[in-house]
């Protein structure tokens, strides 16, 4: 498995984001990740801790199925009531959630939504990776 991060010099630069990627070998479709746990208890009243928690979720789905955050190829970020102070929440949980390393860089979207799953539920992750 290989995964090419594509930087293009005319489009902007930030970290944890490739304008695009391609890989080879097998695809895992992580289905959105919260900050929900097993007994279906939500962690964090915040977007910080809840994208820190559905990105710790999110790491649990990929080993699961065999990959780590080394196999990202997109992300798709789901944030209710978005602003500028969510999407920089976000973007330090990604750059400090795993053991001080960001998450390297894939594509990823942001999409500002007006609910979720549950009304406490503010941040939701989806992730392609290749193994």
């Amino acid at each position: 498995m290989s995964v090419e991060r594509i930087h293009p010099q005319e489009l902007f630069r930030y970290a944890g984001l490739a304008q695009a990627t391609i890989s080879t070998g097998r695809i895992v479709h992580v289905a959105g990740q919260t900050a929900l746990d097993a007994q279906f208890n939500v962690h964090g009243n915040d977007h910080y801790s809840q994208a820190v928690r559905a990105l710790a979720n999110l790491k649990l789905a990929l080993q699961a199925a065999g990959a780590t955050f080394d196999n990202l190829v997109s992300t798709t970020v789901y944030i209710k009531d978005i602003s500028l102070q969510a999407q920089d929440a976000i973007s330090r949980a990604m750059q400090t959630a795993f053991d001080g390393k960001p998450v390297p860089d894939h594509a990823m979207t942001m999409f500002g939504v007006s609910a979720l799953g549950s009304a406490l539920l503010l941040v939701e992750i989806s992730a392609v990776a290749s193994i």
